[in-house]
């Protein structure tokens, strides 16, 4: 059976391995990055059908990794989900602007977020 690959960016390893684990219990591959840079390094070797992408993030933000997955060729097409505690207009409306298909403001229920992704690259 083909199995749906995500790729997480979140700093937070607690989170990470929260929804990496539930994920991988729903039969999906799941790649995990702490950093912007990491998941760009990732994108050079692994092509996921979905990123979920948190926002605040040290050194690189999510506005910037999302910018160049979206102006890179090879990846804009990969549907992107930020995943973010920021909760103004004005950072849901940017996110959206640089390409995002989704936001979704944390704490997010595993749950939630699973049928989320399910809608938009179902098994």
């Amino acid at each position: 059976m083909f199995r749906k690959k995500l790729l997480l960016v979140d700093d937070s390893s607690t989170n990470n391995m929260l929804i990496k684990s539930y994920f991988e219990e729903e039969n999906y591959t799941v790649l995990t990055a702490e950093d912007g840079p990491t998941a760009l390094d990732i994108l050079n070797s692994e092509m996921p059908d979905l990123i979920l992408l948190d926002i605040m993030m040290p050194g690189m933000d999510g506005y910037q990794v999302l910018t160049k997955i979206k102006s890179n060729p090879v990846t804009r097409r990969i549907p992107v989900i930020v995943v973010s505690a920021k909760d103004k207009k004005a950072d849901i409306t940017k996110a959206f602007e640089l390409g995002a298909i989704d936001y979704i403001t944390k704490p997010v229920g595993l749950g939630n977020l699973f049928e989320i992704v399910e809608r938009l690259i179902g098994h």
